[in-house]
């Protein structure tokens, strides 16, 4: 469905004057929410190129570590194509593909750290707690919150205009019904709403 203009002005006139109030793209917590999420996935980045640089530099370990490198590796340009995808903004399907892809990188980054960073008596060594645990598990939260904001924006715009064009429909019902409003003065009674 065309969405004109004018109608969506009118939706934001609606949405304010009956004192709607939801999490918008525009809004301050979709902002903060964005710039952390920014944040975090620079520092998980960084943290995972530090880890492709370590076990580039040396022969014997890229011998060894070949598949962790490489799964870090695809999963980091999973995780980039995450954050691509959260530019279409108020777009059902890339926002639920930016979540699921977002989901399976930071899990898929978690089990490829975890048999690394493991110690031999048991339990987890600590950085990798701070230095991959914490970030993708609040990068997944980040994402989720965008995401949930995103979409129900969305769905909410798209159905106060369609009420807004189905009032218009109702008021030229009859003009429509008997054949003197065509489809090019349907779309100019759209655009003149």
């Amino acid at each position: 469905m065309k969405m004109y203009d004018n109608i969506l002005r009118k939706v934001d006139e609606y949405e304010y004057k009956r004192g709607i109030t939801y999490a918008k793209p525009e809004g301050k917590l979709y902002k903060y929410t964005k710039v952390l999420y920014v944040l975090v996935f620079i520092y998980a980045m960084l943290m995972n190129l530090f880890f492709v640089l370590g076990i580039s530099m040396s022969d014997t370990l890229k011998q060894q570590m070949e598949a962790p490198l490489y799964s870090v590796l695809i999963l980091m340009v999973v995780l980039i194509g995450s954050i691509i995808l959260t530019k279409f903004k108020q777009k059902i399907i890339p926002a639920i593909a930016s979540f699921v892809l977002n989901a399976l990188s930071c899990t898929g980054l978690i089990l490829v750290f975890a048999p690394l960073m493991e110690r031999p008596e048991g339990g987890f060594k600590a950085p990798f707690f701070w230095r991959h645990l914490i970030p993708l598990c609040v990068l997944f939260l980040l994402n989720l919150i965008i995401n949930v904001i995103l979409i129900r924006a969305g769905l909410k715009k798209r159905k106060t205009y369609k009420k807004i064009v189905d009032n218009a429909y109702a008021m030229h019902h009859t003009s429509i019904e008997d054949g003197s409003l065509d489809e090019d003065k349907w779309e100019e009674v759209l655009k003149n709403i």
